[in-house]
């Protein structure tokens, strides 16, 4: 019985670890399902350059843990078609970091579209507003 215990005990705290222990939730069906079509606005990237801001509307969560693109906890952005945008510049203290660890929440992120060094999508953010 104890040894039940203790690897429930282990399962519980495996479970738990990353950003909030959400694992990768996020698939594109969910995605569409909490957004249907029509919601979100397209995502363009710019011709070289030319910086012109564009709002991206989707789904904040970890680029890590919710939408396995990046290789540590960061925000990001997965629109309608899937697509996930890393939002740089996101410091531990700013509430898009803490939209993230929530996990899925509705939002606009806008800002430039430029490819980073990481070869993902990134958007430098001039505002956002929470849906």
């Amino acid at each position: 019985m104890k040894e039940l215990s203790f690897a429930l005990g282990i399962a519980l705290v495996v479970g738990l670890m990353g950003c909030q222990g959400a694992g990768k939730q996020a698939t594109e069906e969910n995605a569409a399902a909490q957004h249907p079509a029509g919601e979100q606005a397209a995502t363009q990237t710019p011709p070289a350059g030319e910086a012109q801001a564009v709002t991206l509307a989707g789904n904040v969560g970890c680029g890590h843990c919710n939408f396995g693109k990046t290789s540590e906890c960061s925000s990001a952005i997965q629109t309608a078609d899937g697509s996930v945008t890393v939002i740089d510049n996101v410091d531990p203290t700013h509430e898009l970091w803490k939209l993230r660890e929530e996990n899925m929440k509705p939002a606009e992120i806008t800002g430039t579209i430029a490819q980073g060094p990481d070869g993902l999508q990134h958007i430098q953010i001039t505002s956002f507003k929470i849906l």
